[in-house]
């Protein structure tokens, strides 16, 4: 709570003493200067805009790889993209879980089936997890319905809408773990606390619920909270939830007793709903969905340290000291010290800012009754502790060089912005791949919620390339358990505005000094786009499309034409190469006609050759006057010939 209030602003604030501790104003009686010099709201955005990556979403990759199978495989990656842009709308949750994290320094994420979202589709058989069986003979759960029914017994039906996936982000205020134990996959069980509207609690609980009321129950919000608690008020100004009861989800992981775990719905100390298993099974292990992230590890301790924790010491000393330093340019700016009523209209001190201070009269003159001091101006120590207190913050906080960019002064070159990138990578780099494990670990429960719960016709549409929208039907039944997902190795490449207009100049001014420029209309459509072009067709690329597009004349029995102006030494090499191919794969009436094609260009390119070392002036005997031709195109222009 005391990190929330200080990204907040509200920092003039602090503990109650004892265990059950609040955070509370500080009291003022004296009315003293209390000025705000907020500089960790810029800090925390500014770490998550480093954690923060617009494509968290993990390469998806499956076992079996023939023809058939990879075709399917496609349409389960684009489907996957479909759960993650539209149901989940993964990105925002991250953002929000990056909040809490740095916030707290602990946070979690729990993948789920929202079954009270999407349009209704009847009444349908459940299995014992509630999730809709679907119509597929090679499924277990169907075969197990069609046996109940065949042998008289009854089937669970429920009124059923489509749902969907959903990640629950979760602060340290949402959960509860056993203490003692600092690594969550040691944990044997998990509480997730869950306010919800009570009418929503009965409506899943039914009659067992019909007892619950309502809770005094506040939302909390890392970034909204605007009041703090006091005695009285304890909430402070957080929004109260109205009509709202706490559910506790209880996760009990495999024991002798529970092979499978557990699920146990508590409210109120009321006992609402026992389910036996844990909702997911990945790789032959029970996983109750939820993935923990830290910020800070602390050793042998579970919760984490955020990124304000630490820096709320020296924010607190920016604020004192900035605020004494108003107080003294108000104050020590001189006082005036005079008996009560030696000061008149016409004696006033007049054209500075000065305190009048009225001391007890004494014996003596009227003139020494009255004193004045000039009091301390302001220093260069005024800015010299400024600038100490934000040294501090800047070690705290580890961010130094991406907060102020002092290190990027002087950078030309987009390998130099490479360069500085893995740098700063190097500071925050164990903290996104602890992020990115757990967004891999939330998405093998996305992979299987998919397998369990979607229907069997589920219409997934995506927006393609080219605005083209891809929509199809999938069956997520026939998902392949065994899937893999990854991360790409090696550090991002930086991706500014800045250092893609630099990588942009660094290409042309290579191009030029390399003397195959590309062009000022490749350099301003590059601009324009805002990242490189791809680079002009050379006459080279040319010549070897042609010579590509001859070898398939070839292969449907054509003869390809010579042309004057074909490039032979880029024409050879791939015609051979189609020669080699057609040879070993036994097409011989293909090999034929790019054999003669060879034998047409090796003859052609002879001649030329033939032809350039026969002409005269090439070899002498006209001299410096060149070649007949070169002395007709003078005497046309009515230049004399050269002089011998």
């Amino acid at each position: 709570r005391l990190c929330q209030a200080f990204v907040a602003g509200r920092q003039w604030v602090g503990l109650t003493k004892g265990r059950d501790s609040r955070v509370v104003e500080e009291p003022n009686p004296r009315k003293r200067e209390r000025h705000t010099a907020n500089v960790l709201t810029q800090y925390f955005w500014t770490a998550i805009g480093k954690l923060y990556d617009d494509n968290f979403m993990p390469n998806l990759q499956f076992a079996r790889a023939d023809e058939e199978a990879q075709r399917f495989l496609e349409q389960c990656v684009r489907a996957f993209r479909f759960a993650w842009d539209e149901e989940i709308q993964a990105g925002d949750r991250i953002l929000e879980m990056l909040i809490e994290l740095l916030g707290y320094g602990t946070a979690a994420m729990r993948c789920r089936y929202d079954m009270s979202a999407g349009p209704y589709i009847g009444e349908v058989p459940v299995d014992g997890n509630g999730a809709m069986v679907p119509i597929d003979e090679q499924d277990p759960r169907y075969q197990e319905v069609m046996q109940k029914m065949q042998l008289g017994q009854s089937v669970e039906y429920r009124t059923m809408r489509e749902g969907k996936i959903a990640w629950d982000v979760l602060s340290p205020f949402n959960f509860l773990v056993p203490p003692g134990i600092p690594h969550a996959h040691l944990f044997p069980w998990v509480i997730v606390d869950t306010p919800l509207p009570l009418d929503q609690l009965r409506s899943m609980f039914g009659e067992r619920a019909a007892g619950l009321s309502e809770q005094d129950l506040s939302q909390v919000n890392l970034i909204g909270d605007r009041d703090i608690s006091t005695a009285d008020d304890p909430f402070g100004g957080s929004a109260k939830l109205k009509d709202h009861g706490l559910l506790s989800t209880m996760y009990e992981t495999p024991s002798r007793e529970f092979p499978n775990g557990r699920i146990v719905n508590v409210s109120q100390e009321t006992f609402l709903e026992e389910k036996p298993g844990l909702p997911y099974n990945i790789n032959g292990h029970p996983k109750a969905g939820i993935a923990f992230f830290r910020y800070h590890r602390v050793p042998r301790r579970f919760y984490g340290i955020g990124l304000i924790e630490p820096a709320v010491g020296p924010q607190r000393q920016r604020n004192r000291a900035r605020s004494q330093n108003v107080e003294m340019k108000d104050k020590n700016l001189g006082r005036v010290y005079s008996h009560k009523g030696a000061l008149t209209e016409a004696n006033m001190p007049v054209g500075r800012i000065m305190e009048h201070i009225e001391v007890k009269q004494s014996v003596g003159d009227l003139r020494s009754a009255i004193m004045e001091t000039q009091g301390v101006p302001p220093g260069p120590w005024i800015t010299a502790e400024v600038e100490a207190n934000d040294a501090d913050l800047e070690k705290v906080m580890g961010f130094r060089d991406l907060v102020n960019s002092e290190s990027m002064r002087g950078v030309t070159a987009y390998a130099a912005f490479a360069l500085q990138a893995e740098q700063e990578d190097k500071r925050v780099g164990p903290i996104l791949a602890h992020v990115r494990s757990g967004v891999i670990e939330l998405s093998r429960f996305t992979n299987a919620a998919m397998r369990m719960y979607w229907p069997t016709d589920k219409h997934v549409i995506l927006a393609g390339p080219d605005n083209v929208v891809d929509a199809y039907y999938f069956n997520a039944s026939k998902i392949p358990e065994a899937a893999y997902f990854s991360y790409g190795k090696g550090p991002a490449a930086p991706r500014s505005q800045a250092a893609e207009i630099q990588k942009i100049f660094d290409v042309y001014d290579r191009s030029v000094s390399s003397g195959q420029p590309l062009g000022m209309k490749w350099l301003m459509g590059s601009l324009d786009a805002g990242k490189a072009l791809p680079f002009p067709q050379g006459e080279a690329d040319l010549q070897r499309e042609k010579a590509e597009l001859e070898n398939l004349l070839a292969a449907q029995g054509q003869m390809p034409m010579m042309s004057p102006l074909d490039d032979h030494l880029a024409h050879l090499p791939e015609h051979r190469v189609a020669w080699q191919q057609a040879s070993l794969n036994g097409r011989e009436d293909v090999a034929q006609i790019l054999l003669q094609h060879i034998l047409q260009h090796e003859q052609t390119m002879q001649s030329q050759q033939q032809l350039v070392t026969s002409v005269p002036g090439m070899q002498g005997g006209f001299g410096e006057q060149g070649s007949p031709q070169r002395m007709a195109s003078d005497q046309a222009a009515g230049m004399p010939p050269p002089s011998a």
